[in-house]
């Protein structure tokens, strides 16, 4: 891969970012080069370009990407900035830096494509001076209800309300996978709000990961987020985490809609409420058992301690619902949002990126990403028109 047409400037704060990134001092990277530090200084402030061969070796010693390196606009140093305050970063730092990537490759995405998109954000919400955070909670989530005219019943795709109408750009981390840690939340005016959710999770918990970062995302914007496990030892959650749990429960099961269909579910069983009403209306709202029987216990709907009680007596959930036939075959929540792998398929099938530029984009290896590719249309299919045919609109 050569570096003709990549701008001086950007790949010098590539390498500078990159080096960093590793950890690595001027010197000690100079000395593994086989360069003296005024030569790699003039490298990384743009006075001297890099030859091939010092590239490939910057690449290696940094355990970066000649693509990244050479492809990538600058990164945003606040962003990398805030990412480093982040408390327990060490068993998830290659999830951090990936996170971090897929902003900086959106945005290249978007740049090549000529197609930005405008975000339309709510200003952030304080928390200062709350007496109650569930108080705060509950007029936040009905407020963002009510905004994104979304109403008072479950949400059939969270995914989608949250990119398209909010503009959170959502990606699933392998990274994640074998760590305690569920979601990772960043937001840069380079690349918009970040949110990052573990792939070995279930559909269930990943939507309660999506609306805990949407609501940090909604109080503390530039404050960049790490969600543990609840029940990883020795976690104390704070302020902002309390809200974060109190906003997902009442966004995904709203007071009003919840109530509602608790009544009618109850009055049909002429009052005798059974653990089978419990099952199916965690369901109907797409939760976890769990979230719902403590939702329902704020409510008062049900006694305090219910769900302490059954687990006491050996109830067990999965058992439970695949005895009502409603066990967990969700189709797994994508791991890149749609647009964006709309924007790689396009820029593929104009030929403005190769094979290769793909399946970095796409995080994947070549076969993953061949398999995308080929459903991109081709001239020689029966129909010329596919999802990227432009219409016109009319005014």
């Amino acid at each position: 891969m050569r570096s003709e047409g990549t701008n001086p400037t950007t790949l010098a704060m590539n390498i500078v970012h990159a080096r960093k990134r590793a950890g690595l001092t001027q010197a000690q990277l100079a000395e593994g080069l086989g360069i003296s530090r005024p030569t790699l200084v003039a490298i990384e402030a743009s006075q001297r370009p890099p030859s091939e061969l010092e590239i490939d070796a910057i690449a290696r010693a940094t355990k970066s990407s000649i693509r990244d390196l050479l492809n990538l606009g600058p990164p945003d140093p606040t962003l990398a900035v805030r990412f480093r305050t982040l408390r327990g970063t060490d068993s998830a730092a290659t999830a951090i830096n990936a996170l971090e990537d897929f902003g900086r490759r959106y945005k290249r995405l978007e740049e090549l494509a000529n197609d930005r998109t405008m975000r339309r954000e709510p200003p952030p919400v304080t928390l200062d001076r709350v007496a109650s955070i569930e108080h705060r909670a509950e007029e936040l989530a009905a407020t963002e209800r009510l905004r994104l005219g979304l109403g008072d019943g479950p949400l059939a795709d969270l995914r989608l309300v949250f990119e398209e109408d909010t503009g959170l750009r959502i990606f699933g981390l392998e990274e994640l996978r074998g760590t305690k840690v569920s979601g990772l939340f960043a937001y840069s005016q380079e690349y918009g709000p970040l949110v990052g959710f573990n792939v070995a999770h279930d559909a269930r918990r990943i939507r309660w990961t999506l609306c805990h970062e949407y609501g940090h995302y909604l109080t503390e914007r530039f404050q960049p987020e790490m969600t543990l496990d609840a029940d990883t030892p020795g976690i104390r959650k704070d302020r902002s985490e309390v809200f974060a749990d109190a906003f997902a429960a009442r966004f995904l099961m709203p007071t009003t809609g919840l109530s509602r269909r608790f009544s009618e579910m109850l009055g049909d069983a002429g009052g005798e409420l059974r653990v089978a009403h419990l099952i199916l209306l965690a369901t109907f709202f797409d939760v976890s058992f769990q979230a719902l029987t403590k939702r329902l216990e704020e409510l008062d709907r049900i006694p305090r301690g219910t769900y302490e009680m059954l687990r006491g007596r050996g109830f067990r959930t999965r058992e439970a619902e695949e005895l009502l036939g409603v066990g967990r075959q969700q189709a797994p929540i994508d791991r890149l949002p749609y647009r964006y792998v709309s924007l790689v398929t396009r820029l593929y099938s104009d030929e403005m990126i190769t094979e290769g530029d793909a399946a970095a984009y796409l995080h994947a290896d070549r076969l993953e990403a061949r398999a995308i590719l080929q459903r991109v249309p081709t001239s020689g299919d029966q129909s010329d028109v596919g999802l990227e045919t432009p219409i016109r609109a009319v005014n």
